[in-house]
């Protein structure tokens, strides 16, 4: 008896994620493709080593590095005092976003000012927000809809002379 597998690619967040899991209920699920979802915290797998259930593929991870890039921001600056973060309050994963960082500052004795932007005027308010707080380093969170502003993020850094770490580099 064959066994009916789907497979799926394509770009979402944890709800089209879900809708798959879903889907494979009785079958097997390939997905690939998904930057934003945290598999473990959709609830798609239990481990990413051994992911069991129904369902196997592969998660871009960029959301659970925000602590890692908060690391080595610090290590870029290390004597930073001041340390803001952007991110998307669209996002599904802000949260999970902000309170990762915000436990990362928490073990090294670091305060940290959040800004908000999910739009292109408020990325330009934020830098210019940035600008008066004289901030000695700033952390843009991985976001999709940041994802296509890489050339006004550096334009903005530039203008403002403020250090920021992105979450990409651009070709």
């Amino acid at each position: 008896m064959a066994q009916q597998i789907l497979v799926e690619r394509g770009i979402g967040d944890e709800r089209l994620a879900n809708g798959i899991g879903t889907a494979t209920r009785g079958s097997r699920g390939i997905w690939s493709g998904w930057r934003d979802i945290a598999p473990q915290r959709a609830g798609l797998v239990t481990n990413l080593h051994r992911p069991g259930g129904n369902i196997t593929g592969q998660s871009g991870f960029q959301v659970e590095l925000e602590p890692k890039k908060f690391g080595l921001l610090r290590e870029l600056r290390p004597n930073a005092t001041t340390i803001a973060v952007l991110v998307n309050p669209n996002s599904p994963f802000a949260q999970t976003q902000i309170s990762d960082i915000k436990a990362a500052a928490g073990t090294v004795g670091q305060e940290i000012d959040i800004l908000n932007a999910g739009t292109v005027p408020d990325i330009d308010a934020a830098f210019a927000r940035l600008a008066q707080m004289h901030v000695d380093a700033f952390l843009i969170a991985t976001d999709r809809f940041f994802f296509i502003r890489t050339a006004q993020f550096v334009v903005l850094a530039a203008r403002h002379a403020i250090p920021t770490l992105y979450f990409r580099r651009d070709e």
